[in-house]
């Protein structure tokens, strides 16, 4: 995220924790929190009041982007915490064309995810990953850009990342790719269809690729 921002939106704010941290460092000037149901949004203007935060906010509740069209122009949406068809849910629904990136930590799926992305216009621009308490989160970076369509893409594009793939050296990406190969061979122990045995070599070749370079 470029620092400091004008106008981020978080959709899914829970208790707008994330809201209130990039306030508190003087990330951004304005913050749109929303979320569908009422008691995590109160939750968050409680927590911002408590700093003295909310006039530097704004507060809604509304399912994701739906029927929602801000006239500001939008550094960016976030969407942390959900599932990637709910993401793809709250992106098909949008009207909104003013938000200049979209900062997506999904809950599994990242497959699907990136698919989608890479068939409608999204163009990815960076990626991270991060391991906290054992878990293991993937954050994406993207553009919504009407003249860009990855036409081509491979299942190292899908399963590691346009971006992470180039990551060979990143013990935090090693580690869950390692977990990866552990998951897929036991899927085909039971099932050694090729595609499985093809997601299996993506992740055999990142790792050969990460032990050449060392």
């Amino acid at each position: 995220m470029n620092r400091p921002c004008d106008i981020v939106v978080d959709i899914g704010c829970d208790h707008g924790y994330l809201g209130l941290t990039l306030l508190k460092n003087h990330d951004v000037n304005l913050v749109i929190n929303i979320d569908k149901k009422s008691e995590p949004l109160q939750s968050a203007i409680k927590n911002l009041t408590k700093y003295n935060l909310k006039k530097q906010t704004i507060n809604l509740i509304n399912d994701g982007l739906n029927d929602l069209n801000l006239k500001m122009k939008i550094d960016y949406v976030v969407i942390a915490g959900l599932g990637a068809q709910n993401i793809i849910k709250i992106l098909k629904k949008k009207q909104a064309n003013n938000i200049k990136y979209f900062l997506f930590q999904p809950e599994g799926n990242l497959v699907v995810l990136r698919r989608w992305l890479f068939e409608n216009n999204y163009e990815i621009l960076n990626e991270g990953i991060i391991k906290v308490d054992e878990h293991f989160y993937v954050v994406i970076l993207c553009n919504e850009n009407k003249n860009y369509q990855k036409a081509v893409y491979g299942l190292d594009d899908l399963y590691l990342g346009p971006i992470l793939k180039f990551w060979p050296k990143n013990l935090v990406f090693r580690e869950w790719v390692i977990n990866q190969v552990s998951k897929y061979e036991k899927i085909t122990e039971k099932c050694q269809s090729e595609k499985n045995l093809s997601i299996l070599r993506v992740y055999y070749n990142f790792l050969k690729d990460e032990t050449n370079q060392n």
